[in-house]
C-alpha cells in the first residue's frame, strides 16, 4: 500500500509552509527569471486542495493573488506578465466551482476587475516588456511634442 505524502502531519506543515514560501516568492518577485515557479505554486496549491476542501475560495485567492502582483508596478514587467499569463488558470477553476449565487456574484467581479485592470495595464505592460527584450515599438505619446 502506497502512503500519501499528504498523511504525515509534518509533511503537511512543510508542504503548507513551502506553499507560504512560494506564494511570497510570486508577490515579491524575488525571483523574476523563474517564471515556471508560478506554475509550481498552482501545481502545488491544486495537491494541496485535498486538504482544504474549498475549491472555490483556493482559486479565488489563487486570482487575487496573481493580480495584486499584476497591478505592481515596482515589479518587472516581464515577471508581471507571466503572473497575467497564468492568470487565466485559477479563473477558469474558479469559474467551473462557482455552484452558489454567491460565488456566482463573487467570481463575476473578479472577472470584471481583472478585465478593467488587465485592460488598463496591458499597453503599459506590453511596452515595457518590449523595451526589456531591447526593442521598442515606437514612439511613445508626446515625444514630439514641443514645452
Amino acid at each position: 500500500m502506497t502512503q500519501n505524502r499528504f498523511t504525515n502531519t509534518y509533511s503537511q506543515m512543510w508542504l503548507r509552509n513551502h506553499q507560504r514560501k512560494l506564494r511570497q516568492a510570486i508577490r515579491n518577485a524575488s525571483q523574476p527569471d523563474t517564471p515556471n515557479l508560478i506554475n509550481e505554486w498552482l501545481q502545488l496549491e491544486q495537491e494541496l486542495l485535498c486538504l482544504s476542501g474549498s475549491y472555490f475560495t483556493v482559486y479565488a485567492n489563487q486570482c487575487r493573488l496573481l493580480l495584486e502582483t499584476v497591478c505592481d508596478e515596482f515589479l518587472p514587467s516581464h515577471w508581471r506578465c507571466c503572473c497575467l499569463d497564468a492568470l487565466n488558470k485559477p479563473l477558469l477553476s474558479m469559474k467551473a466551482y462557482a455552484r452558489t449565487a454567491n460565488e456566482i456574484q463573487h467570481y463575476n467581479a473578479l472577472a470584471n476587475e481583472i478585465r478593467t485592470m488587465t485592460h488598463y495595464l496591458s499597453a503599459g505592460l506590453s511596452h515595457q516588456a518590449s523595451t526589456f527584450n531591447g526593442q521598442s515599438t515606437g514612439a511613445r505619446p508626446h515625444d514630439n511634442d514641443t514645452y
